[in-house]
């Protein structure tokens, strides 16, 4: 007797059988015909199931719960609070300026701590918003239950807000970055996915980001836009006589000394230097950002 496909007789087979033994009239005996019927009862009820047709339509799997927000507020506040007791830290040190003092460290290598300190604290800011930026895309709420107004449906996962924020669908974060240096771009994409959220406080406070930008880039770099910009940022806040700067006034000098405008009155009476002030802002704006 021959086979065909797994399961049935060939036509000439089954016929020869049928002549062979005749039909069966016993109870319950299989009829024979041209395909051969298997048994499924003696496999378990799970194991057949699972070669059924679902009777449920299926549909788009249900996306993940919305991500965290309030423990990316939490690390930027600690990087902020690490970089100040840096420098203070530095700062307690001795000033050592002629080679034969024992003990010291010389003050332009307590200012490049300081420029170092300050570089990281805008590196961190920065990615701040962009990690609340695509949390809140996902419909992220803080633990106050505060949640921004999403103008759609929100993301399915943090991968795809960078996809949507960066209007590029093969984005990869750890390959390209988002524009959150740019404070306007930040706010035209909170205004355009969210019809109320908390980024409308960079608005009032862009001059301040920008001189930070500013200050940060003179720190990395020696060309003469970037020393043409820190010069201005150092006018702004410092407004020397005659708008002239002493000679070599660097980054560091300005980070050290104490602020005399734009940080509010109460920063101006405790003398409080440049690169603190900066410090209570970030960390004002992310408790307002992550309420």
């Amino acid at each position: 007797m021959s086979c065909g496909k797994r399961g049935t007789l060939d036509p000439a087979s089954a016929e020869h059988f049928r002549r062979r033994h005749g039909p069966s009239t016993r109870r319950g005996a299989p009829r024979v015909t041209g395909r051969i019927r298997r048994s499924t009862s003696h496999l378990p009820r799970r194991a057949f199931d699972r070669h059924k047709p679902s009777a449920r339509k299926d549909g788009p799997m249900p996306a993940g719960r919305p991500a965290k927000v309030d423990h990316v507020r939490e690390a930027f506040l600690r990087e902020v609070d690490q970089a100040i007791s840096l420098v203070d830290a530095i700062g307690a040190i001795p000033a050592k300026v002629r080679p034969s003092n024992n003990v010291g460290l010389h003050p332009k290598h307590a200012g490049q701590v300081a420029g170092l300190a300050f570089m990281g604290l805008v590196a961190s800011w920065e990615e701040f918003l962009e990690r609340t930026l695509v949390r809140y895309l996902t419909g992220a709420k803080t633990d106050s239950g505060y949640s921004p107004t999403l103008r759609a449906g929100r993301a399915p996962t943090i991968e795809n807000a960078y996809k949507l924020l960066s209007l590029d669908p093969e984005y990869k974060p750890e390959k390209s970055f988002l524009k959150v240096t740019d404070t306007r771009w930040v706010r035209m994409v909170a205004d355009f996915y969210f019809s109320r959220h908390p980024y409308g406080v960079l608005q009032n406070q862009t001059g301040l980001l920008k001189h930070a930008s500013k200050i940060r880039n003179r720190i990395a770099h020696g060309s003469t836009k970037c020393k043409t910009e820190f010069k201005d940022t150092a006018i702004y806040f410092l407004r020397p006589p005659n708008n002239r700067l002493k000679q070599g006034f660097g980054p560091a000098a300005l980070l050290q000394s104490p602020v005399q405008r734009h940080f509010g009155q109460q920063a101006v009476n405790a003398q409080t230097s440049h690169l603190a002030a900066y410090a209570d802002f970030f960390r004002s704006m992310a408790r307002s950002i992550v309420p």
